[in-house]
């Protein structure tokens, strides 16, 4: 008995269907293929929001330099009262005086002072600096306050927020604005401009415009910033240079990844180690050190120095900007920069060799 003869269009058709393990496998890679995406996204949120979350939840004063004035015995009463009230939280620093310790406030060497006075005690200020540190250091000489140390308070802002933003809320709102806007114009300014003068251009004209519209919003407008409008002009283009300018150098040195980079790095990071909502000082050790070193944390400092000081206590904030608004625009410079280096030196060694002329023939000996 023979059996049925096997066309080849047969064999062709057996072999094209998929067999039952291909039909499990395929749909599997193709829901890993979209999955995968959306998987790196959510572990992405969750990281995110750890970094935003984590200072907070952290946030415990350590190290906040105040100062104490007034006679002796009884100013190293208040001493001991104040840290016995914040372990570990305050650096007490002694000042002779009320003129010294108003200079120290006003100069940021301090967030606060308390003055000893004949009917009781001064407490100095500064709401500028940081809201929340105000609070903690009007809650701390309260409770030195209830130890008999004097029954008469009087707090004096040195340094208060606009009456239209009575909370400071404004600066830190408006600095995480800042950054997130600085980080996606950078990378358009990557995506959308090919060579280095065009992308330079590109990042001066926004750090300017950017700084214009964003002072006529918070000190025009909203009555948010107190100091001179021209320097605050002038800190917020420094901080959107550098931000977009950072932004730019990492997608030079890694494309999208970079960019990936540069906004963890200034925005996921940089905001809630920068201690805008809160102070420098309530961030989680050694944070704080590392949040100072960054954009974000010395944009805050900058801003507020000269909102509400004056300028006074900037030079370190603002040498942290600079550094990295030159060292990112070398970045973005540099590989065009070595590739007209390399053009030139051998287009310099092609005229050597056209200037010697053709090579002598030595006449040999016979």
């Amino acid at each position: 008995m023979t059996g049925a003869k096997v066309l080849p269009d047969d064999v062709a058709v057996a072999a094209a269907r998929p067999s039952s393990l291909q039909r499990v496998v395929q749909p599997l890679g193709r829901r890993a293929g979209v999955l995968g995406p959306v998987l790196l996204l959510a572990l992405l949120q969750a990281l995110v929001a750890l970094l935003f979350s984590w200072p907070a939840a952290g946030s415990t004063p350590h190290g906040v330099p105040v100062a104490v004035a007034g006679p002796v015995g009884v100013a190293d009463a208040a001493t001991r009262s104040l840290e016995a009230a914040r372990k570990g939280a305050l650096t007490v620093t002694r000042l002779p005086d009320l003129a010294s310790a108003r200079s120290a406030v006003r100069s940021r060497r301090v967030y606060g002072a308390v003055v000893i006075e004949t009917d009781g005690l001064r407490l100095l200020v500064a709401s500028g600096a940081s809201p929340t540190v105000a609070s903690d250091l009007l809650q701390a000489v309260d409770a030195i306050q209830a130890r008999a140390l004097g029954t008469y308070l009087q707090v004096e802002d040195l340094a208060p927020n606009p009456r239209r933003d009575r909370r400071g809320q404004a600066p830190a709102a408006a600095l995480l604005a800042v950054l997130i806007t600085a980080v996606a114009a950078g990378a358009v300014v990557h995506r959308s401009f090919r060579t280095a003068r065009g992308r330079c251009a590109a990042l001066l004209c926004l750090a300017v415009l950017g700084a214009a519209g964003s002072v006529a919003v918070l000190h025009g407008m909203l009555g948010a910033l107190n100091g001179s409008a021209v320097a605050e002009a002038g800190v917020l283009a420094l901080v959107t240079l550098t931000v977009s300018g950072a932004t730019v150098a990492f997608g030079v040195v890694a494309q999208a990844p970079g960019l990936v980079l540069a906004a963890l790095l200034m925005v996921a990071l940089g905001y809630p180690v920068s201690g805008a909502s809160s102070a420098p000082e309530l961030v989680p050790a050694p944070w704080d050190a590392v949040g100072r070193l960054l954009p974000a944390g010395a944009a805050n400092t900058a801003l507020r120095d000269v909102a509400f000081f004056g300028g006074s206590g900037s030079g370190a904030s603002l040498t942290v900007l600079g550094f990295w608004s030159v060292l990112s625009l070398l970045v973005v410079v540099a590989p065009e920069a070595f590739l007209a280096f390399g053009r030139r030196a051998a287009r310099a060694a092609r005229t050597g060799r056209a200037d010697a002329g053709p090579p002598v023939a030595r006449p040999t000996n016979s």
